[in-house]
């Protein structure tokens, strides 16, 4: 056995290009062999359930809805927030890339290595071995910003080879959205270049690490046009058949200097087989059918004739129906929304309203003990001030008595200062007066700053219950989205990316966090609601961060539910064409 070993990548473009979901259906009618008839000779259909789907599963059509949806999801959202004109926007981004002639929705690639001669003895076994060789396909290709949708390895015919399809992405693009599929921008001849030998290098590598052999690169098994799938492989099988020459480089250089001429004479060939498959098909058929199945046959034509033709006319009645339906459906909608908003708020209202009734009656009970007690002291105040002027009056009339005392003898100077004493007593209690008249003035003042402390209360209570409102849609709203939106919105928050830096990648298990941290704050609000701390404690959880961040996410949720609206009305309209039919 030769020391030598090839390795071929074919890239589809041109008339071989991937442009719609039509396209995609042909793909997958190939590659998981959807069909009935097998006209290729080189494929075993008895071996068919030992190919392997490496990437995907076995509805390409699925496939690719889903791939785009996690790809260009979050891009197309920004793009529609930017539009002040509905009709500019996108509802789905594949949708407009299927109806778009001028582009591809994506590319297919065919990875091959050896040949008929390498494989002919080898064990099923040993063929399942090079999965692990072709999946190195894979990573190379995201390395060029080319990402896997499918990858189909085929086990059934001579030689094991991996279709594969993915969608080559640009990013960071100024018109449209800043997240685009463009194959011209992303495939050029440069980068097919450069996969095409790091295919090879790492083929090869991979090969003999698997098999334990020591083998080379088969120079001249390159074929560098995009050709159909079958011109592919009966171009591989003249390079076969050249390889065995003594002088293949000569043989080579001929092939590709006469390739254009041989090209036209194969599409004339081609022309020429199809009329004489044609015709013989038609032959056979006369010879093997009946002349009653070819009456039954007529008789369905005919059945399927009238259908069409009632379809026909019937086409601009359902066309009202289903206009008539969508109206009455986007008015019952607009009803439901509008009714169950109504009602939604409605409910805030009143629960809103019994928060604020009982912590005003709280508050005005407050008030109420405060002026009373405030009354009390006014009240006992003006006492004060009272006996204080009365004691004053009482002062005055015994400086007058002693004025008059001054002739007195030595009896009334003794009497003169028992009044004297009298009167320092008098004193001190008209000094205890005006320290309570002190007192009572610096008790109003304490009274006012409680009035302004309760103002500020208030208002970060009035904060705190905007949080709650958005904390409380939010965790609504999470057991609606999947974790590709969760993980998309809330990965911008500085609070995750710093906590769940470890995981930050994997969807399912970074939305999962995100759940158990609401769910968490949750539990701490409950707590807090019950230890009468609760808007404190909203305030304190809550940031100002995480409450834009929420506002964002429910924002994006309401636009996926207008989205799904559409999506209804246009199953409403098939079902009711169906019906018709």
């Amino acid at each position: 056995m030769s020391n030598n070993i090839s390795v071929s990548m074919h890239c589809g473009s041109g008339k071989n290009a991937v442009k719609n979901l039509n396209d995609i259906k042909r793909i997958d009618l190939h590659n998981n062999r959807k069909y009935k008839n097998n006209r290729n000779e080189e494929i075993d259909l008895s071996l068919s359930q030992y190919n392997i789907t490496l990437v995907g599963s076995k509805n390409i059509t699925e496939d690719i809805k889903e791939f785009y949806k996690r790809e260009f999801a979050e891009a197309t959202y920004n793009y529609n927030k930017k539009q002040p004109d509905e009709r500019r926007k996108i509802a789905n981004y594949l949708d407009k890339m299927d109806k778009d002639s001028k582009s591809n929705i994506a590319t297919e690639f065919i990875f091959q290595i050896g040949d008929k001669e390498d494989w002919q003895n080898a064990t099923m076994e040993d063929k399942k071995k090079t999965a692990e060789i072709f999946k190195k396909a894979i990573s190379i290709l995201e390395e060029k910003g080319i990402k896997t949708v499918n990858a189909s390895l085929h086990l059934d015919e001579t030689s094991p080879h991996l279709h594969l399809l993915a969608v080559p992405i640009v990013e960071n693009q100024k018109r449209g959205l800043e997240k685009q599929v463009s194959q011209n921008k992303v495939i050029t001849k440069s980068v097919l270049n450069d996969i095409r030998t790091e295919v090879e290098k790492s083929f090869i590598t991979e090969y003999n690490k698997i098999y334990g052999t020591n083998k080379e690169l088969k120079k001249g098994c390159e074929i560098e046009e995009h050709l159909q799938v079958k011109d592919y492989k009966d171009t591989k099988k003249v390079l076969e058949v050249a390889k065995k020459t003594a002088d293949k480089q000569v043989l080579k250089e001929k092939i590709e200097k006469d390739y254009k001429k041989i090209s036209n004479e194969v599409k004339e060939k081609e022309k020429e087989n199809n009329f004489l498959a044609n015709q013989l098909t038609k032959l056979e058929r006369e010879k093997t059918e009946k002349k009653q199945d070819l009456e039954k046959i007529k008789e369905d034509i005919e059945k399927i004739d009238n259908i069409i033709e009632m379809y026909k006319n019937n086409i601009a009645e359902t066309s009202e129906k289903i206009d008539i339906l969508k109206k009455e459906f986007n008015k019952l909608e607009d009803e439901r929304l509008k009714k169950e908003k109504e009602n939604q708020e409605q409910k805030e209202r009143i629960e809103e309203q019994n928060r604020i009734r009982s912590s005003q009656e709280t508050i005005l009970r407050e008030l109420k003990e405060a002026e009373n007690t405030k009354e009390e002291r006014k009240k006992k105040l003006e006492e004060l001030e009272k006996e204080n002027k009365e004691l004053n009056n009482k002062q005055q009339d015994i400086l007058e008595k002693l004025e008059n005392a001054e002739k007195s003898n030595t009896e009334k100077k003794k009497k003169l200062k028992e009044i004297e004493a009298e009167n320092r007593e008098l004193q001190e209690k008209i000094e205890t007066a005006e320290s309570n008249k002190t007192s009572n003035s610096n008790y109003l003042i304490i009274l006012e700053d409680e009035m302004k402390d309760f103002n500020n209360v208030y208002t970060e209570e009035q904060e705190a219950l905007d949080k709650l409102k958005t904390f409380k849609k939010t965790v609504l709203n999470l057991s609606k989205n999947d974790d590709y939106v969760i993980q998309a919105k809330f990965k911008k928050l500085e609070m995750f990316r710093d906590s769940l830096i470890d995981v930050i990648d994997n969807v399912t298990e970074f939305a999962m966090n995100v759940k158990e941290t609401f769910k968490t704050i949750k539990n701490s609000l409950e707590n807090a609601l019950e230890e009468n701390t609760l808007a404190e404690d909203i305030n304190s959880i809550i940031t100002t961060e995480l409450k834009t961040g929420m506002e964002d996410f429910n924002s994006f949720y309401e636009e996926k539910q207008k989205e799904k609206l559409k999506d209804t009305i246009e199953e409403i309209k098939e079902i009711e064409i169906e019906k018709d039919f």
